[in-house]
């Protein structure tokens, strides 16, 4: 099998967070979030990649909310990062004002920062691509968390493997991405917000079509996630057996040349 758009996409064991690895077919690196600890982020990342190459080519920061932003943080101190996508979204967190403090002026000054918007395309090598569905230039509001619901929504193709990755949003996001009729068909999709409640809709779920789906959620978190319902929306559509938890399976690896696709993880045998 050819080496795929790293995809290996690693989905980290970071406890109640989202820490994605993508390494595309050309050797890119990117790392999507990452998680609420730090120092877990690093020896996640210590598993994946060789000691001896600490680059990341580009850093995704899909939203200023601590499970998502703050291994970040630690990442930049440690690691030369090339490129950085962020929504820009405004939050009044401590960790998200240490995050803004960052060096992210390009060359010595830090990594280049660039705003995400819906649209943007960037080229992972070997015609894979990840491409920006969300948020859009005029951000939703009055939505009951704008931070959640203007969070980056990605969509990683190669061949005819397509991984959706959902971030935080929940049902107004996940409507308003329906009603524009943005390409949102996945093999495999990430349960949003860490599969609560008020996520997962069935007319997403529609839209989406998943072969495969996972779930980025801590063991015995305190916010019950993923909730019996998103659960039961999302196997009308996904086979048990195709239906991964980091909090049940540790890290889930899925690697694909483009045409097959095969998934491992830390509970595999």
């Amino acid at each position: 099998m050819c080496p795929i758009l790293a995809d290996v996409q690693h989905v980290l064991n970071v406890g109640q967070g989202d820490a994605i690895l993508i390494q595309g077919p050309s050797g890119v690196r990117i790392l999507v979030d990452g998680g609420i600890d730090g120092l877990v982020l690093e020896r996640e990342l210590a598993r994946q990649l060789p000691w001896w190459s600490r680059r990341l080519d580009l850093v995704v920061l899909t939203h200023p909310n601590a499970d998502h932003v703050t291994g970040l943080i630690e990442v930049l101190s440690r690691r030369p990062v090339s490129m950085i996508l962020d929504p820009h979204l405004s939050s009044s967190t401590s960790v998200a004002k240490e995050w803004e403090r960052l060096p992210q002026g390009g060359g010595a000054d830090g990594p280049v920062n660039i705003q995400a918007v819906g649209g943007t395309i960037i080229g992972l090598g070997d015609g894979a691509y990840m491409e920006v569905l969300h948020p859009p230039d005029l951000l939703l509001t009055g939505t009951g968390s704008d931070i959640d619901n203007n969070a980056v929504v990605l969509r990683v193709v190669y061949g005819y493997a397509s991984f959706l990755l959902t971030a935080d949003i929940f049902e107004p996001a996940e409507s308003f991405l329906v009603a524009q009729g943005v390409p949102l068909n996945a093999t495999v999709m990430k349960m949003p917000h860490h599969g609560s409640a008020n996520s997962g809709s069935a007319a997403f779920l529609n839209a989406v079509q998943p072969m495969v789906a996972f779930v980025s959620a801590g063991s015995g978190n305190p916010f019950g996630h993923p909730s019996d319902e998103a659960l039961a929306r999302v196997r009308r559509h996904v086979v048990e057996d195709q239906l991964f938890r980091t909090d049940q399976d540790g890290t889930i690896r899925f690697v694909t040349d483009g045409f097959t696709l095969r998934v491992d993880t830390d509970a595999t045998p």
